[in-house]
C-alpha cells in the first residue's frame, strides 16, 4: 500500500499532507478481510485503497488538491463527491442572485449522502444575504433544511456562517442543540431562540464552541453552559440578548466552573474587571485568553496560575493600566493605540516573547521614555514592537 500512496502524493509534492501519507498507510487504513475493493485496481502485488482510505487521504489535502483527485479514477471521484467533510459556499457561485443555483447544488450534495446511507463527520455552511430588502423564506428554509438532514446524517462537527445580515436573523435549528453526538459547533449571524415544551440542550459532549454576531437570550446562556461541562474551547465575539446590547458582562456572570476549559477567547463591551481577577477559580486549567474589549475599568488585573498566552486588544483611546499575576505566561500580544502600562505582580520567568502593535498621533521624547519602561518589563522575552504613526491633519 506505502508504494501506492507515494505515487499519488508525487501528483502534489507541495502538498502539507503530503508527509502523513506514508504513516497513514502504517495505521488505521487497512482493509479488513471480506471488505470490497473500492479503491484503484490492485496493479501486481499491491492491495487497492478502500474509499475510507481514499476519504481520508482527500481530507488532508487542501480543498483544491483534493477536487483534483477526483480525476484519477471513479473510485476517487466517488469518494470526493461522498466525502467525510461537507463544505457549501454560497459565495462559490457570485453574487446574491446566483442563490438558485446554489439551493439546486447543496440539496444535491446532501442528498447523495442520504441515498448512499454515508455519513458526515463535519458540514460547513456559509451564506451570504448582502443587499437583499426582506427575508426570501425560501433561503431561510434551505439553511434550515440542510443543517438539520447534516445532523441526521452523523454531523458531530457544525460551522455555520451567515454573512451580510440586518436585525432580521434566520432562527437556528433546535435541533442542533439538541443533537447528543456534537462535539464542534460554531455559528455566526443566527438568533438562538430559547427551547420550548420537550426540548432541551442535549450535547453534553461538546468540546468546542463559537458564537460570533449572535442574539441570544439569557436563559438559553444559562442552558447551554449548564449542559455542556467538557468545553475545552469557548470562543464569544459580539454576543447580543434580546435588547441588542453586546456586553460581555450578563454572559460572563454564567461563566462558572469550567474545568475542562483550555482557551478563551472574548470580544465585547463592558467586561467585569473582577471576572479576570477571578480566572483561576473559575478556569483553573485555561492556557490561552484573547480579550478584544472596547472598554472596561481603568485597570486590569488577570490572575492565572495557568495561562501560557495571553491577547489583548482594546479599541478607541482606552489604555488601560495592565496588572498581571501570571506566573506560568509564554506568550504576550497588545494591540493598542498609545502605549500600554504592564505591571507583573509575580516573576514570569516561562515568557519568551512579546509582540506589541501600538498607534499613535505623535511620538515625543515623554512617549520614549514609555516605550522604555514597557520594554524594561518585559526584558525577559524576545520582543517584538510594531509601531503606526496616524497623521493628523491641523
Amino acid at each position: 500500500m506505502k508504494s501506492q500512496i507515494r505515487r499519488h502524493v508525487t501528483e502534489y509534492p507541495n502538498s502539507e499532507a503530503a508527509g502523513e501519507l506514508v504513516e497513514i498507510a502504517d495505521g488505521d487504513l487497512n482493509r479488513g478481510e471480506g471488505e470490497a475493493d473500492d479503491g484503484l485496481p490492485a496493479m501486481g502485488d499491491e492491495t487497492p485503497l478502500p474509499q475510507s482510505a481514499i476519504q481520508r487521504i482527500q481530507s488532508l489535502l487542501t480543498r483544491k488538491e483534493a477536487a483534483r483527485t477526483a480525476t484519477l479514477s471513479k473510485s476517487w471521484r466517488s469518494a470526493w463527491l461522498t466525502r467525510l467533510d461537507v463544505d457549501l459556499d454560497e459565495s462559490d457561485f457570485g453574487n446574491h442572485r446566483a442563490i438558485d443555483k446554489f439551493s439546486v447544488f447543496a440539496k444535491k450534495t446532501v442528498q447523495r449522502y442520504e441515498e448512499s446511507n454515508l455519513k458526515i463527520e463535519s458540514f460547513r455552511l456559509r451564506m451570504n444575504y448582502s443587499k437583499r430588502c426582506e427575508w426570501d423564506d425560501n433561503l431561510t428554509g434551505l439553511a434550515y433544511e440542510l443543517i438539520v438532514k447534516a445532523l441526521r446524517l452523523g454531523a458531530t462537527r457544525l460551522d455555520l456562517q451567515l454573512t451580510h445580515f440586518n436585525d432580521e436573523r434566520p432562527i437556528l435549528p433546535h435541533e442542533v442543540f439538541e443533537a447528543e453526538n456534537l462535539v464542534e459547533l460554531s455559528v455566526e449571524g443566527y438568533f438562538i431562540p430559547d427551547l420550548v415544551l420537550d426540548q432541551r440542550v442535549r450535547c453534553s459532549k461538546l468540546e468546542s464552541l463559537t458564537l460570533n454576531d449572535v442574539r441570544i437570550k439569557r436563559d438559553m446562556v444559562s442552558r447551554i453552559v449548564s449542559a455542556c461541562p467538557l468545553i475545552k474551547k469557548l470562543s464569544l465575539c459580539k454576543i447580543k440578548n434580546n435588547r441588542l446590547l453586546q456586553r460581555l458582562g450578563w454572559v460572563c456572570d454564567y461563566l462558572t466552573d469550567f474545568h475542562k476549559l483550555t482557551s478563551l477567547k472574548l470580544q465585547g463591551k463592558r467586561l467585569d474587571s473582577a471576572f479576570l481577577d477571578d480566572l483561576s477559580f473559575r478556569f483553573p486549567n485555561v492556557k490561552d485568553l484573547s480579550l478584544e474589549l472596547c472598554y472596561s475599568s481603568d485597570e486590569i488585573q488577570i490572575c492565572s496560575h495557568s495561562l501560557e498566552r495571553l491577547e489583548l486588544l482594546t479599541q478607541g483611546n482606552w489604555k488601560p493600566k495592565i496588572v498581571l499575576d501570571v506566573p506560568g505566561i509564554r506568550k504576550i500580544v497588545f494591540k493598542c493605540f498609545g502605549l500600554p502600562l504592564f505591571v507583573f505582580k509575580s516573576d514570569s520567568k516561562e515568557l519568551d516573547e512579546s509582540h506589541i502593535s501600538i498607534e499613535c498621533c505623535s511620538i515625543e521624547r515623554l512617549w520614549f521614555l514609555e516605550l522604555c519602561k514597557l520594554l524594561t518589563e518585559l526584558r525577559r522575552s524576545k520582543n517584538s514592537l510594531s509601531l503606526s504613526v496616524i497623521a493628523v491633519d491641523v
